[in-house]
């Protein structure tokens, strides 16, 4: 009878584990079949709630009504970001939104957890929370232009390498600008879209000058700013584009080499502080410890109780 029982739990098993994994297969050949449908869709929804927020900070932008000088002077804040599209009326209606929810948040979290707190801190802590609010988007684009400067400063050094590479060879130098754009995407995909960007408008029609200079206003980088005006120069005098470019490439890369020698000579300066705050005390307590505790016995003994 245990045999026979013992078989038939077996058997059970088998079948179970069976139509489970004959469950589990269909599952995923029907959510591989729908997954293109479902990609489809899910960007569909994804569109339309943005879409909603969009619209939603651009009519809270307008309670601001911001002046025409401040627009324009947060353009190249825009440019410099990342953001091709006026996303004026968005930034300040984000603003906006985020000097209501900080107070809103708090306000919860008080009648929930702190009950009993003066009134004249809720208002300071209220006030507090709307200013940072209302100040928080001005940090997120400085944050996001210092990360873009930083990719871009980054990658530069390759991308000049390869433009050299493609004038040497022949190319021109339009065709070497493309060229770099498509080949920097997998690497450095912020500086690609500038490239990109630059490649774009130098097939629409503007002159290379004007190209030249919107990509160092968007850049805002030294060393794209000498570039721009080193090209701008060898277009004007018609001097050889691969020389100067390779003369270019050399003075930056000792440059380059200066600031990270001065860089490491900072190191030593900038060491004395975290050592003295969390070096020297462990190690005082390490060399200093065991005389003191064999002085406070030898004190004790000392002292005539």
């Amino acid at each position: 009878m245990i045999l026979i029982l013992t078989f038939l739990s077996v058997g059970f098993l088998i079948m179970a584990i069976y139509y489970n994994v004959e469950y589990q297969r269909g599952q995923w050949i029907f959510k591989r079949r729908m997954s293109k449908y479902d990609k489809e869709k899910v960007q569909v929804e994804k569109a339309k709630v943005g879409n909603f927020f969009t619209t939603l900070l651009g009519l809270l932008g307008n309670i601001v009504k911001p002046k025409p000088e401040e627009v324009s002077k947060l353009e190249k804040s825009f440019l410099q970001a990342g953001f091709r599209k006026n996303i004026s009326m968005i930034f300040f209606g984000s603003k906006v939104a985020m000097a209501l929810l900080l107070p809103i948040l708090f306000f919860f979290v008080k009648v929930s957890a702190f009950k009993a707190m003066p009134t004249l801190q809720f208002t300071f802590a209220t006030l507090a929370l709307a200013m940072i609010g209302f100040y928080f988007p001005n940090v997120w684009i400085s944050r996001r232009i210092g990360q873009r400067k930083d990719q871009i400063f980054k990658g530069f050094p390759d991308a000049l390498d390869l433009m050299v590479v493609c004038v040497e060879a022949g190319t021109s130098l339009d065709a070497a600008i493309a060229k770099v754009g498509d080949e920097m995407a997998l690497g450095n995909k912020t500086l690609s879209n500038e490239f990109k960007l630059l490649s774009l408008e130098l097939r629409a029609g503007k002159s290379r000058k004007e190209a030249l200079q919107n990509l160092a206003y968007r850049c805002d980088l030294d060393d794209i700013n000498s570039l721009v005006t080193l090209l701008i120069q060898t277009d004007k005098f018609g001097t050889s584009v691969a020389q100067a470019l390779r003369v270019y490439s050399d003075s930056m890369r000792t440059t380059r080499q200066q600031k990270a020698e001065e860089q490491a000579a900072k190191l030593p300066v900038k060491m004395i502080f975290p050592m003295i705050f969390f070096l020297f005390p462990a190690l005082a307590v390490v060399v200093l410890g065991p005389g003191m505790i064999r002085m406070v016995k030898a004190l004790n003994l000392l002292i005539p109780k």
